[in-house]
């Protein structure tokens, strides 16, 4: 158990590492054991202090690099090759500067993604706007502001090209943005303030409160969102609608998720031009921004959606929006918020993350792709 809240946690590309990310800023690494069963605490990289805590992480496909945010304009990139030879305060933390390139304000950075090569990283901030970053030549090479709120997500719509991004934001909008129509349009050797005049090539009309996150399937298709309205939502690209055509609707309701249980109904609040394929309903998006995402190809044939709940649980939806399993830690503490789960990409093992410090494991055996049920649970306790 941590001594303070864990914000994230999510394995490798190959599932031989776990990593997680913690509010008293340490980045904890672990070595998963045979079929990603049991971890092994290998290291701890002391991030440097931003604001609150580590937002988000994310360790390149060849398991050579990892980045982490905070609520500031600066992303630190750490070469994990090094981190095993070299004590804690040897540790190189190269940092990028988003706002560098700003005469006055500040922002935070809420999502961090590597592009597959490595060379770019894209980024969901509290200026409403996504930021594309080329690490190599250490600049901001684009910047859209292309929301009305906080960019609280943003993925690459398949981990091998670049080209398609999507963000979701507090303005209940997933924008899908095309890379080589912005580098046409926005070129410059300064990035662009972009105001209006750059638009998304679709946007994903149908939650009716912020979208807290959002993940690709990988195939560059299909992707789930969470949001503050208490629903997840699958998304076809061929349907999404043209920016001239999603207008904004207002929001229902005054309320302050981060303290307040939702006032609605998630089953009655329906947007008017809702464009989503299934919509799921059960878990709890509150308190922070909650994760969702597909299971994996390997071993679930990615058939499955999943979501932490700040209940404490895990929800397991099949692609119909019927609740499959809810696995349940059994914390005791009083803040059992699971703000993420991950599913490894080839072991029977989900990971979940949580407020109250711990990091679980469920895992399952048979041919069913599901976690046992009554489930078999491994908690990390880890006091440094």
């Amino acid at each position: 158990m941590y001594r303070r809240r864990a914000y994230s946690g999510m394995y490798n590309t190959d599932g031989s590492l776990f990593y997680t990310a913690s509010q008293d800023w340490n980045i904890r690494v672990y070595k998963s054991g045979p079929q990603g069963v049991g971890l092994t605490k290998q290291h701890i990289i002391k991030a440097k202090k931003g604001q609150w805590t580590i937002t988000d992480t994310c360790i390149s496909q060849d398991s050579a690099s990892l980045i982490y945010s905070s609520i500031t304009p600066i992303v630190h990139h750490v070469d994990l090759r090094t981190v095993q030879e070299l004590n804690s305060s040897e540790v190189v933390h190269h940092a990028f500067d988003f706002a560098k390139w700003r005469v006055f304000g500040s922002f935070g950075l809420w999502s961090v993604r590597l592009s597959g090569d490595g060379r770019e990283i894209v980024a969901g901030s509290s200026d409403n706007a996504l930021y594309v970053y080329d690490i190599e030549t250490d600049k901001v090479l684009l910047r859209v502001q292309g929301h009305s709120d906080d960019v609280n997500s943003v993925t690459f719509a398949d981990v091998s090209h670049s080209n398609l991004i999507f963000s979701g934001s507090d303005d209940c909008h997933i924008r899908v943005w095309d890379r080589r129509c912005l580098n046409a349009s926005t070129s410059s050797t300064t990035p662009p303030s972009s105001g209006g005049s750059v638009k998304p090539a679709g946007v994903f009309v149908g939650h009716t409160e912020g979208v807290t996150h959002v993940d690709s399937k990988g195939d560059g298709v299909y992707l789930v969102s969470n949001s503050k309205d208490q629903t997840a939502k699958l998304w076809d690209l061929r349907s999404m609608s043209r920016p001239d055509d999603a207008p904004a609707v207002p929001k229902k309701y005054n309320w302050d998720y981060r303290g307040m249980n939702y006032p609605g109904d998630p089953i009655v609040d329906r947007h008017p031009h809702d464009k989503s394929l299934v919509t799921f309903r059960g878990h709890k998006v509150l308190r922070t921004l909650i994760r969702v995402r597909f299971s994996p190809q390997s071993s679930t044939g990615q058939r499955y959606v999943y979501t932490g709940s700040a209940d404490g649980t895990v929800y397991i939806y099949d692609l119909s929006g019927d609740i499959v399993q809810i696995l349940d830690p059994h914390s005791t503490m009083s803040n059992p918020v699971i703000r993420d789960a991950h599913w490894h990409p080839y072991g029977p093992v989900l990971t979940t993350t949580a407020w109250d410090g711990t990091i679980s494991q469920f895992t399952y055996v048979g041919e069913r792709g599901l976690l046992q049920d009554p489930p078999t649970t491994t908690t990390t306790t880890d006091k440094n």
